[in-house]
């Protein structure tokens, strides 16, 4: 009798390791769906900057406010006073959410960024790349626990993007969700 309750402790055990280990890779307690409704509510948030300011933010005082921006309409809080963005080269950073223009993604295919992310997409795990062209574009990815952009079922990147036409008229906004 002991035996048997000692192996069904340890399948409990075993389980409730195997459950953990795959909440795990989302880290902290994020799984894919919530990680991926941060990606889209910061895409709400870069066309409601866009709306506001005529293009996407370009030059480093207008990123670090935009961030900001971003970061308050993804958590439902304000921004604290003492609030420091981090930067990490041309990345700027406030808690898990990160932003960067990056030009490249003005001529990049979107199916083979899906196939095949770059490898300089890498970030601690549930983070939320904004990445803009300064201009038009916004493409964002979470990370998952091994840093790298989330995938789907078809092992495709998945995010968030968006092209708008215009800053004067919300419904000339072209956004995916990929």
């Amino acid at each position: 009798m002991r035996k048997v309750f000692f192996i069904a402790v340890a399948f409990i055990a075993l389980c409730a390791y195997a459950i953990t280990s795959v909440d795990a890779q989302y880290g902290q307690g994020l799984d894919s769906e919530e990680l991926h409704g941060v990606a889209l509510r910061a895409g709400d948030a870069m066309k409601e900057w866009h709306k506001q300011h005529g293009s996407f933010p370009n030059l480093d005082q207008e990123v670090d406010e935009a961030l900001k921006f971003v970061f308050e309409k993804v958590t439902g809080a304000p921004v604290a006073p003492t609030t420091q963005v981090t930067y990490t080269g041309s990345v700027h950073s406030i808690e898990n959410i990160r932003l960067s223009v990056d030009r490249s993604i003005r001529n990049a295919s979107i199916e083979e960024l899906q196939k095949h992310p770059p490898s300089t997409w890498t970030a601690p795990a549930n983070s939320t790349v904004i990445l803009t062209d300064g201009k038009d574009q916004f493409l964002i990815w979470t990370s998952v626990v091994s840093g790298t952009p989330m995938r789907d079922s078809n092992d495709k990147c998945k995010f968030v993007c968006g092209k708008l036409k215009s800053a004067q008229k919300e419904d000339d906004a072209e956004a995916s969700d990929e």
